[in-house]
């Protein structure tokens, strides 16, 4: 296993966020799961390496984080809040990050600069500052900027909250294309972020504890949560009523939008917003009341004991 976390108790003060933790990570894509304040942030700092424990450690390649700290240049890492120098291009934000973790030979970095504007198609931002860019620019530079080193682990801490779905499945796609070979771990509230990776291993965090530990199907098809979502649609109030009656939701027309309500794990949000769009309808935003599908989950996780 590329990273094991065991027996990890983690703390501020004398508050213990995270309680007797014991979870391992290999080459693959992972989605950790849970509502906010559960621990999420709180284990990925550790896991990087950032926030030392009150008892346990997190060993990458059999060594751990916090007495060799070498091993961190094995990791890439986005930070909830993005992390970027504002007043520094992309490109120096990139070269910068690159020679802190150990990559200072010009023409490697500038190969690696290349590299992952091509990938993440932000050639035409690296001579921008970022305080120019738009948040979207910001995530996709911010997740780029972690793979310049060539990481064989990397750490995405709340990195797809915010974003139009379409936005969401594109940066999704290039992940997952790259979880092949190297080890990525994603920190999420949202399950629809996780519904565009459906075979993806999902960890689920309550209060401070694991609880679940499964694909995406499984934890649906164990607690069958409802989900809500808010859509705003412009186009006839008619036809996007016509269109929601073809799916087994429940809808109905507000001041913020369209409220959809999702009671069935087989229906997915974004296949609803394909056929508003083919029939003409453009939805501009889509927005999921993130903690009532987790409420609904974790209201069952307690009723059975």
């Amino acid at each position: 296993m590329r990273i094991v976390v065991s027996n990890l108790h983690v703390g501020y003060f004398d508050n213990i966020v995270l309680k007797d933790v014991n979870i391992s990570f290999d080459v693959g894509m992972y989605f950790v799961l849970g509502p906010n304040g559960s621990g999420k942030s709180t284990l990925m700092r550790s896991i990087i390496g950032i926030l030392r424990p009150v008892k346990g450690d997190v060993l990458v390649h059999g060594y751990s984080v916090f007495i060799y700290p070498d091993v961190k240049r094995y990791m890439g890492y986005f930070p909830h809040g993005i992390g970027l120098l504002p007043d520094l291009t992309v490109r120096d934000n990139f070269i910068l990050y690159a020679e802190l973790m150990g990559v200072r030979d010009k023409v490697e970095v500038n190969r690696r600069v290349r590299y992952v504007s091509e990938i993440f198609k932000i050639e035409n931002l690296l001579l921008k500052k970022v305080s120019e860019l738009s948040h979207g620019q910001r995530v996709r530079v911010g997740i780029a900027r972690a793979f310049i080193h060539d990481p064989d682990i990397l750490v995405f801490d709340e990195a797809l909250a915010g974003l139009d779905p379409y936005f969401v499945l594109e940066i999704e796609k290039i992940l997952a294309k790259e979880s092949t070979r190297r080890t990525i771990i994603i920190s999420t509230h949202s399950l629809s972020h996780v519904q565009a990776c459906p075979h993806r291993e999902i960890i689920l965090i309550s209060n401070g504890r694991i609880v679940f530990r499964g694909r995406l199907d499984e934890l649906l098809s164990r607690f069958r949560p409802r989900r809500r979502f808010i859509l705003k649609i412009e186009g006839s109030d008619i036809d996007v009523a016509r269109i929601l009656d073809r799916y087994s939701v429940g809808y109905v027309r507000s001041e913020d939008g369209w409220i959809v309500e999702l009671s069935r794990s087989d229906i997915n949000i974004l296949d609803i917003v394909r056929d508003l769009a083919n029939n003409g309808l453009l939805v501009r935003e889509v927005n999921e009341d993130q903690d009532y599908a987790m409420c609904e989950i974790l209201k069952k996780l307690e009723s059975s004991g």
